[in-house]
Formats: structure tokens, sequence, C-alpha cells
């Protein structure tokens, strides 16, 4: 198996080098950045290594599991009040921007470094981190391993792996936080603000949604081309009810896909933030859901109509109070949906592509009240989890750096 990574990790060097000669490319993927940094303003690279600062080194994959992270060092900023510098990297390069807008100041944001051992050497000699936190399920064995081997420390919070992945072994790990026993981590400022459960507010109320003039009926949330057939005849179902309808691409490269497919079976189509009834409106940048769910009725997630990659954040629209429905496959979260579908809180759609013909059972899903109570338990039960498992992050950080 070393021997298998070994030969990866040079086939993936060979590659990089090649892709960094061609100028579309590099821009594109900052592929230069990923192999030789500089990743940070202020290099840790100092004559006396004794002098050197550390670092806390968040990591994670796309914009989502990095907001994550940054509603985590935003909390940790308030309450460790010798919180060192932070470093967010993310392995999605048109995520780098809209993280730096939203950060503000907060930490530096950079693209992850190759997970080569010369490119992690000089990564941990620039950056000098002392604890890795990594987000979700981005566990790169290099990053591990290099982590390792400079005596540093390494966590997993809100981890959705269910086994160890290749070349990873989870007990060697110094911190992990499971999702199916300490809750989904995107809630974090959310648990850390909210009332306990005697509250009276509805988890509308508790979220503070806002009431727009251009309200959202429908909004499919990171839907990828593969479930471009399940969303068509939901969505198809929803115009013919003269409804509202957002779609949000899990990828912004396959806007254009949706786009056409759209037009092809004869939808209008407009462009978010425009919401109209009867058109689909397509959201073509990144950080948007949140706006999306500040005044709408019934959201459908992503990545459950089709057995891989597996299903998107649901919490986030059950925070906002919204209607919320996943398809048939719930992969990286099986134990928490199947809670919260048997509470009636979360609620599912059987089909991975519902019939056209049969459209009357389809638009159904327009016509289910939310069950408030059920959410709002479920997010009580989530919030209790979330603070117990930070409160362990921060005694084991506050040791470690």
């Amino acid at each position: 198996m070393k021997l298998l990574l070994a030969v990866a990790r040079f086939v993936l060097f060979l590659v990089a080098r090649g892709g960094a000669c061609i100028p579309p490319l590099d821009r594109k993927y900052k592929i230069r950045e990923r192999l030789g940094g500089p990743w940070v303003k202020v290099n840790c690279n100092l004559k006396n290594p004794d002098a050197r600062p550390r670092r806390l080194w968040l990591h994670g994959a796309s914009l989502g599991e990095c907001k994550m992270l940054l509603s985590l060092a935003r909390t940790l900023k308030k309450d460790w009040p010798s919180c060192p510098e932070i470093l967010l990297t993310t392995q999605k390069a048109e995520a780098v921007a809209p993280l730096e807008k939203i950060a503000d100041g907060l930490c530096e944001i950079s693209i992850a470094p190759a997970d080569l051992p010369f490119t992690l050497q000089k990564f941990i000699d620039r950056v000098n981190p002392a604890v890795l936190v990594l987000g979700e399920n981005e566990l790169w064995p290099g990053y591990v391993a290099c982590m390792k081997r400079a005596g540093r420390k390494t966590a997993l919070v809100s981890g959705r792996i269910l086994r160890d992945p290749v070349g990873v072994d989870l007990s060697s790990l110094d911190f992990v936080a499971h999702q199916k026993d300490c809750g989904n981590w995107k809630l974090l400022e959310w648990a850390r603000e909210t009332p306990q459960a005697n509250s009276s507010e509805s988890p509308g109320a508790i979220a503070g949604r806002l009431v727009s003039s251009n309200p959202v009926d429908v909004a499919f949330i990171s839907f990828h081309k593969e479930e471009l057939a399940s969303f068509c005849a939901l969505a198809s179902s929803a115009i013919a009810a003269r409804k509202s309808v957002v779609l949000a691409p899990r990828r912004l490269e396959e806007v254009s896909l949706f786009c056409g497919a759209l037009q092809a079976r004869g939808f209008q189509t407009v462009t978010w933030p425009q919401v109209q009834k009867s058109a689909v409106s397509i959201v073509n940048r990144f950080g948007c859901i949140s706006e999306i769910l500040q005044d709408c009725r019934i959201a459908v997630i992503g990545g459950s109509f089709v057995k891989n990659p597996g299903v998107h954040d649901f919490w986030e629209p059950l925070r906002a109070g919204v209607q919320t429905f996943v398809g048939p496959y719930t992969k990286g979260a099986e134990e928490a949906a199947s809670e919260l579908l048997a509470s009636g809180a979360l609620l599912q759609i059987q089909d991975p592509v519902p019939t056209m013909a049969d459209s009357r059972r389809i638009a159904d899903f327009l016509n289910v009240p939310a069950n408030g109570p059920a959410i709002k338990s479920a997010l009580q039960t989530q919030r209790q989890k979330i603070l117990n498992s930070y409160e362990r992050l921060l005694k084991f950080l506050s040791v470690n750096l």
C-alpha cells in the first residue's frame, strides 16, 4: 500500500509540473502555488527555529467545508484569548476568493499544498503549523504523515468518515469528532448563539429568517449533473404549479449544462438573484445558499438522487426553518438522516428519477407542511452534541498550542 501511494504521488508530481508550464491551467488551478507556496504572507522560516511563531492550520475541500472551518476560526478567536494565527487552506482554487471575502481578515486563506513529500516539508518550514484541523472527510495521507513526522498534532472535526480511508489510520489522529456522535459543525456558530431547548421560538425565528419581496418556493441545492433527470422531473411539477424555482448546481462548470437542458425542455430561466414564478433561477456563483434560504419554503438537497458522491448538507436549510427533502440516497450521513426521517424533521423523495407521467404524485412534495416541533427538537439535540465536542477540541488545542 505504501508503495502504491508513493507511485501515485510521483505521478501526481509529474502531472502537476507539466500543468504548471501551461499558463491557463496554472492560473485556473494555482498549480505553482500548490507546489511551492508561499501559502502565507509572512513566512516562519527564521534563522532561530525556536523563535518561529506557531500557527493553527485548518484544511477543507471546497467552499462548504471551509465555511464550517471559518466558523470554527471565528468561535476560537472569541473563546480562546491566546489563539494563534490561523491559516485556512482549500483544495478548490475557485473557492479561495470567496473565502477571502467571507473571512474579511479573520485568518489567512490559501490554496492547499500538494500532497507531495518535498512540498509538504516546505509548507511546514514556512508555515510552522503546530496543529492541523481537517474538516469532514479531507484526510490526505501525506498531510497526516508529514505532521506526525514533524511531531505535530492532527485533528478531524465533523468527520463523515465511517471507516479508515486508504493510507490513513484514524486511530493515529490525536483528536476525532465524528458527525454521528458529535454533530455537524457547520452549525457551530448557530449552536453557540442559540437559546436552550425551552425557548418558545420556532426554528425559523431562531435562525433569524428574513422576509423578502421575492420569496423562493422551491430551492434545489448542490445538484450534480448526474441528477439532471431527477431535477427536471421535480422542477417541472413545481413550475406546473406556478411555483418559483431556484437551482444551485454543486459545480459552477455544470451551470451551462443545466441551463441548456432546461431550455431544451422549454423551461424559462433567469439568473439569481432574480426570482420569477414558473421559472428556474440559476445560481452561477458561490456563497449564495444562506441568501436563498432566508425566505425559502422548500429545499431539496442534491447528492441524494445518485449513490455517489453522497448527500450534501441538509442541516443548513433545517436550521433556517425550511421544509427539507432528500432523495433516496443519504451516503455519508446515513445515521443522522435516518434519525431525522424517523422523527419527521427531514422528508424523503423515494424515487431517484420521479416519473413525469405521475405528475400529481411528484407534486405531493410541494404540499407537505413542515414539522416545526420535530425540526426544533432535532436542532436542539444537534446543538448539544456540537457544543460538547467543541469544548473537547478547545481543551485539546489549548494544551497543544
